[in-house]
């Protein structure tokens, strides 16, 4: 490969380590503040009304075949994540109901990670150390994994890519020494990550990709590492089978949880993925803009002759023409912009339809391909020349070569850095994340809902005067209504695409219904507290 011009490279062993530490220690602090903060939303399916979970090691041999919450509501669903769950029933033997030892292993798996990348990008970048560097920290302190990092459940993340960059490290080594060992570790290590998410599934694509652009390999040895991977992914995809009763999910999509399971045909389905996709650039460029939830009506379903469309598959075309055009001659701009739209691709709802239009956690990957880009242009446009003499060989050299370099992108990380402090009280517990979640995405029929809820438990019933208690419950039954027309109750609407909504859906309407009819009793009013029962009750004779 033509590597960056050697302007600031150096394998000293010493600085390396001062510049890992560095970015460990810097993401440890900037998530410190999340140890106080406690379970929220999926938490508790994961980890504390998981029966299973919370038996400890004795439970660790059923989590291993079953489904994610089978320990929650006693029968399978369709997501086969065992590693976390195994690592929250060790977390749970151990410290059981503690929401900070929790939070404080995801902060340091995620320092780890900071660690581990570094010396894996300084490594695929033959030292060059500023390049490394400076995207380990854009990666570390970008606002988007806030998500991943004070979201326990999201240790799926964390523990994936994780064990994406060790078993890296060992085909690096692999090809470097030809250790049949090195393999061995690496098809293990690539299991754990499959393991810990099916998402990992991507690396099969950009492992390969990677040894092309940055390691000396021939082809007998790409092919060996093709073949570990293949052998990984058998095992995983047995235990998939016997966990779930099948290897994809069949099971139909709600349309609240991902809107782009009611588009009427493949064309609407395919312009607002493209838009969603869109989406993602933005915000893992600009991470301005960041909700927990991004579901009905928050973005609905466009045709392919919106310009919402139009202008991200203009983009995306150019970046994709650019990479393929590129890619023999290894460049490093094509690199990230293939490992962006690769690892997207598979959350993308352009090739199967998920479980979510669209969440931040998904760009925990993804974002790696943007931070070394940013990283690469500000070497090519700000490092000086180094003369021989100049090559740093401590961390005071380096800094006082580098300077420009690195005060221009210490703007961006500090802007970073901020916005994710800002960011983390959001996830504190889940009447923050309510509040927020309407003020984030007041479209989302989910929001309003679990704002309602909010109001409804935390606000109006506990309130004592009258006058104000009547007030709260107004506003509770304000934020169901919002809920219902953003989500229409009759179901009129699907009926029209055709869609045959499946019992999720109806269970939502169902305890919006009877949340509105308590609201209504409390207030006196019969009427309404009968309307709303009356439509409960008919969901559930449907059922």
């Amino acid at each position: 490969m033509k590597p960056l011009p050697k302007k600031s490279t150096i394998s000293n062993a010493s600085l390396k380590r001062s510049l890992s530490l560095i970015v460990a220690v810097f993401g440890f602090l900037l998530y410190a503040q999340t140890i106080s903060y406690t379970f929220v939303l999926d938490d508790t399916s994961a980890i504390t009304q998981n029966h299973i979970v919370q038996e400890g090691f004795r439970g660790i041999g059923t989590l291993i075949h079953t489904s994610y919450r089978y320990g929650y509501w006693a029968q399978k669903d369709e997501i086969f994540r065992p590693l976390s769950l195994i690592l929250f029933a060790i977390e749970w033997q151990f410290f059981p109901d503690s929401a900070a030892a929790f939070h404080l292993l995801n902060i340091l798996l995620y320092s780890l990670t900071g660690f581990l990348l570094f010396h894996v990008l300084a490594r695929l970048l033959k030292d060059n150390l500023l390049v490394a560097f400076i995207a380990t920290l854009l990666f570390i302190t970008h606002p988007v994994h806030t998500e991943v990092v004070a979201y326990i459940k999201c240790g799926d993340e964390i523990l994936s890519f994780l064990f994406f960059l060790i078993t890296l490290n060992f085909l690096l080594d692999f090809i470097k020494s030809n250790s049949q060992a090195r393999l061995t570790y690496a098809a293990i290590t690539f299991f754990l990550a499959l393991l810990a998410k099916e998402t990992a599934m991507t690396f099969v694509l950009i492992i390969p990709i990677t040894i092309f652009f940055f390691a000396k390999h021939d082809r007998s040895q790409l092919i060996k590492v093709i073949a570990a991977l293949t052998v990984a992914i058998l095992p995983y995809l047995l235990l998939r089978y016997f966990a779930l009763g099948g290897i994809v999910n069949t099971k139909q999509i709600a349309g609240v949880d991902n809107i782009i399971a009611l588009a009427p045909d493949y064309a609407s389905r395919a312009a607002t993925a493209i838009y969603v996709l869109g989406k993602y650039l933005v915000t893992a460029v600009l991470p301005i803009h960041l909700s927990i939830d991004y579901s009905a009506s928050e973005i609905t379903i466009i045709k392919p002759s919106d310009i919402r469309f139009i202008i991200p598959c203009i983009v995306f075309t150019s970046l994709l023409t650019y990479a393929f055009s590129r890619f023999r001659n290894r460049d490093l701009f094509a690199f990230a912009i293939l490992l962006f739209c690769i690892s997207i691709a598979i959350v993308s709802n352009l090739f199967i339809v998920i479980g979510t239009v669209m969440a931040d956690r998904l760009l925990y990957i993804p974002s790696l391909g943007i931070c070394m880009a940013v990283a690469m242009l500000l070497f090519k446009l700000f490092n000086p020349v180094i003369k021989p003499k100049e090559v740093p060989v401590t961390l005071r050299d380096f800094i006082k070569i580098n300077r420009k370099t690195i005060a221009i992108a210490a703007i961006i990380i500090g802007l970073f850095s901020l916005k994710t402090i800002s960011r983390n009280p959001v996830w504190r517990d889940n009447n923050s994340l309510y509040i927020t979640g309407v003020e984030d995405a007041p479209n989302s029929s989910r929001n309003h809902y679990l704002y309602a809820l909010y109001l409804l438990d935390n606000v109006a019933i506990p309130e004592q005067d009258p006058s104000r208690r009547n007030q709260f419950f107004e506003e509770t039954i304000n934020e169901f209504k919002t809920s219902l027309t953003l989500y229409p109750a009759d179901f009129k609407a699907f009926e029209r695409h055709q869609i045959i909504l499946k019992k999720q859906d109806k269970q939502i309407l169902l305890e919006t219904y009877k949340m509105i009819a308590i609201t209504y009793r409390h207030q006196g009013d019969t009427a309404n507290t009968n309307l709303f029962a009356d439509k409960a009750n008919a969901i559930e004779a449907s059922k």
